[in-house]
This record gives C-alpha cells, structure tokens and sequence, in this order.
C-alpha cells in the first residue's frame, strides 16, 4: 500500500514541476484554489552557478531553457489545491513535507524529468503530445502546450510612435514613401493554426503573407528583399530580419490593454512602435 501511495504522490510533484515549468493542460478545478511553486538552481557540488547553458540547438518553438537541476524551496496554498483536486488527509501531508528535486533535460520540443524525493521517477514528453501519467488522484491525461499568444483576428493600425520616420529612414526606405507609410491606416487579418499564420495586410496596397515558426522564408519589403525567421519569444513573436542594410528584428506582442504592439529595430538600433487595436 505505502509503495502505491508513494509511486502516486511522485506522480503528483512530476505534474506539479510541468505546472511550474510550462503552460499545462492537467485536468483540474476550473474554479477554486491555484497552485503556485517556486523552484531554484541547485548549485552543483563543484561550487559553479548551476544550471549549466544547454549546448542544445533545435530550440527555434521553445525560448526557454529549463536544462539542468532544480529543488522545491516554496509553496503557495498547495494544501488547499491538493484538497480541491481530491487528495487524501495522509497523502497531502507528506506533499507538504516533501523537498522535491528534478533534472530537466531538454532538447527542442523534447523533455526527460527525472523526480527525486521519496520516489524517484522519470518522465519523457514531447511538447503538444498527450500522455498518461499516475496521481494521487488515479490516471490523468497531461498535455502540455508551448507559450503562445493567440493573434487572430483583425487588427487596425492607430498610433505610430514619433520615432517612427527615423526608424523607416534608417533602413533605407526613400522620402516619397515615407510618407505614405506614415500617412495610411493599415489593417491586417491574422490566422493563426499553431505554428503556422497567415497574415492579409491592407492599405495602399494587400499582401498575404505566409509563414511557420521557426522557418526561413523570403519576403517583398519597401528595401527590397528581406530574409525572415520568426520564433516564439516569452509569448512575443519575433522577427529576425536580414537586409540590404544588416540584420533587423521587430516583436509583435499583446498587452494589457489589449492593443497589439508591433517594435521595429534598424540595423543602426533606431526603433519605433506601432499599435494595432481590433478591428471589430
């Protein structure tokens, strides 16, 4: 019975350490209490700052880095989330009592957990990949998502920043059209399918621009043609851009306001911003 109850509780810390890792799809309370779990780099015994840099390259989908090995040093109302979820009195407090340590190995969209404590156990998934698991709770199905931001729908252009004909004169784009771009309201249509969007922009003239994360494709610009790579970047979508004038980038990301902020660099670091609200 004690070896069930243990193989159970450190199948319950693994999906914990997802849930403060990733963003989860654990089935769970849609309301009432919510974990939250902070976990810290442990120190190797050599003395060096740890956890190492990942020597992994195919990270293009997924922008951060969780190689290496973390302990538990603090909970938030976990006992609470553990009741709401349905977990014995006995069950819950050796949870509590527990210091959980994991080693992360990442690779891309790949990941191998290994969980010590009472138990230890490992865990292989592939990011968007549903897989069984064993909790306290008995078999749950875990799928867990990249950091995304949902972009779709349509969006219009209402504010640029003053900055804005610097920026467009410093990569290269020539007085009559300047004044254009600065002059039109532009509108775009964005549709988004996991990796791959679609975006349908509008103005003085239409484009449909298609493309996938994390792959190269060449695009019409007012300089010319650009080389562009777009990844996920803390839910930001960025573009790396190579030029006739150097290398650019822009981030396109939602905020609180609920306006969609596109920041644009030159190759000489001019930046400008323009705002997008929805077109409803």
């Amino acid at each position: 019975m004690w070896r069930t109850l243990l193989r159970r509780f450190t199948g319950l810390l693994l999906i914990l350490t997802a849930v403060a890792f990733l963003v989860i799809g654990l089935q769970e309370p849609r309301h009432g209490p919510r974990l939250k779990a902070h976990f810290g780099a442990q120190r190797p015994r050599n003395g060096t700052e740890g956890p190492r840099p990942s020597t992994h390259t195919n990270q293009s989908k997924m922008t951060t880095d969780f190689n290496g090995k973390w302990k538990l040093v603090e909970s938030e109302n976990f006992d609470a989330y553990l009741q709401a979820v349905g977990v014995n009195f006995m069950i819950r407090q050796l949870a509590k009592a527990a210091t959980p340590r994991q080693e992360v190995q990442q690779n891309g969209d790949n990941f191998v957990i290994k969980s010590s404590g009472l138990q230890t156990k490992v865990t292989n998934f592939t990011i968007g990949e549903e897989f069984e698991d064993d909790s306290p709770i008995g078999k749950v199905k875990v799928n867990i998502s990249k950091m995304t931001t949902d972009f779709n729908g349509k969006w219009k252009l209402v504010e640029n920043s003053e900055n804005f004909d610097a920026y467009l004169q410093a990569v290269g784009v020539n007085f009559i059209i300047r004044q254009l771009a600065k002059a039109e309201t532009q509108r775009q249509e964005i549709q988004q399918n996991g990796d791959n969007f679609v975006v349908k922009s509008s103005g003085l003239q239409t484009k449909v621009t298609n493309f996938t994360i994390g792959e190269e494709f060449e695009d019409d610009s007012p300089i010319g043609k650009v080389k562009c790579t777009i990844t996920w970047k803390d839910g930001k979508l960025h573009t790396s851009i190579e030029g006739p004038r150097g290398h650019m980038w822009s981030e396109r990301e939602l905020r609180e306001d609920g306006r969609c902020y596109l920041t644009m660099s030159a190759p000489n670091g001019t930046t400008a911003v323009r705002i997008f609200a929805r077109d409803e």
